[in-house]
């Protein structure tokens, strides 16, 4: 039984992505999934598209095979080529198999079009008899036509940090075909996010983390919701984040909206964002809090600023409590209101007892639950165990 990674190389969550100026980090929020195999010295298996994917942004990417380009990736993050195995005829997978693919890039994307290569490819995905497994990451984006072409697709299994399936009406009303629980896989910090200063020597109110990301243009999305906000909360923080500052400290700020503005102010504040060192950012504040989207999912920073031993402020919802946080003792749950968040971190401010003992409550259910070998050894355990309960119930 295999666990195969599709495309690793083309997309921005696992290692860093090879750009035309060779200094994009991307996000890596799922690095830990292809580090364990490097970690453990496992061969890694990759399904690589014989299609080419260029991005506008990569002039040479469209001149080289899909091939030769993972191997500049390879190169460019580091990594011993000889430790993977690469498949590139998906009929060389088999019913025992388990292919990981990610919703965004394959089967939706920010515009809702998907190239000529993508269709074809996601059309030969469909009739593999693989295990196949999409993560929902970026899901809310033009949600219908990622629902489709996951159904077209045959796709065995739906992958999130929330249980989407019961928890969101907007996942149940665009795709109303997944009848089964979304399998929820938490996240898990890097190492780099460790607890370096002493919870009284911090400051005694809130920091607020995150992007704003673009409006969303998705008809199925604003007729839902009524707005074109993924962070509504976001928004408001940072429109009033001077009014604000006496209960937090801001950090958000919007997305580069396009390209063009490379050197505009818009620009400069998101270069300014991520220029923060965000780990001792979280050890400067006794609590802090990352704004969910609107679609069901978290930010990864609650689960960073938790193990900086920091207390989060989130929504008193199951996409916390499902993994097994507890309102009042691992975290402090607010009803997603202004005037609740204010009132939350005001009483937090004058209990510091209090506060003190759910931020080390957070620091040790993040550190015992969201490290890397109990995530992912637990995921790939479960992965096979739902793969070979589809095979025995086809037979």
């Amino acid at each position: 039984m295999r666990f195969i990674f599709h495309n690793p190389h083309d997309l921005i969550w696992f290692k860093a992505p090879v750009t035309y100026d060779f200094k994009s980090k991307g996000v890596q929020k799922y690095v830990h999934l292809l580090d364990y195999f490097l970690d453990h010295d496992k061969k890694v298996y990759v399904y690589i598209d014989r299609f080419k994917f260029y991005d506008n942004r990569h002039g040479l990417r469209k001149l080289l095979p899909p091939l030769t380009w993972f191997y500049i990736w390879l190169l460019f993050n580091k990594i011993n080529p000889l430790r993977f195995k690469i498949i590139t005829d998906i009929n060389k997978m088999y019913k025992d198999d388990i292919l990981f693919m990610f919703l965004y890039g394959n089967f939706t994307f920010q515009t809702g079009e998907l190239t000529a290569a993508r269709k074809e490819s996601n059309s030969l995905i469909g009739r593999s008899a693989a295990f196949k497994v999409v993560h929902l990451t970026h899901y809310m984006y033009h949600a219908s036509v990622g629902s489709e072409n996951c159904k077209n697709a045959n796709i065995d299994l739906l992958v999130a940090e929330n249980n989407l399936s019961r928890n969101s009406k907007f996942f149940q009303s665009t795709f109303p075909w997944y009848r089964k629980d979304v399998y929820v896989l938490p996240f898990v910090p890097k190492d780099k996010f460790v607890r370096v200063k002493k919870f009284h020597e911090r400051e005694n109110k809130a920091v607020a983390s995150g992007t704003i990301t673009y409006p969303m243009d998705d008809t199925a999305f604003l007729s839902f919701f009524g707005h074109s906000m993924l962070h509504p909360m976001r928004t408001q923080i940072y429109e009033n984040r001077e009014k604000l500052q006496t209960y937090i400290d801001s950090i958000i700020s919007p997305v580069i909206e396009d390209q063009a503005l490379a050197g505009t102010a818009n620009y400069a504040k998101q270069i300014k964002y991520f220029s923060h060192d965000i780990v001792q950012l979280y050890n400067n504040y006794t609590m802090f809090i990352v704004p969910e989207e609107v679609s069901g999912l978290p930010g990864i920073g609650f689960a960073e600023g938790m193990k900086c031993g920091s207390a989060f402020i989130g929504l008193n919802d199951p996409m916390y409590t499902d993994i097994g946080l507890v309102d009042k003792v691992h975290y402090i749950g607010y009803d997603g209101t202004m005037d609740d968040l204010i009132h939350k971190i005001e009483y937090y401010q004058n209990h510091s007892l209090e506060l003190e003992t759910i931020a080390e409550n957070g620091y040790n259910f993040v550190s015992e639950h969201c490290n890397k070998k109990n995530v992912v050894e637990t995921f790939l355990r479960d992965m096979k165990t739902l793969c070979l309960h589809r095979n025995s119930t086809n037979r």
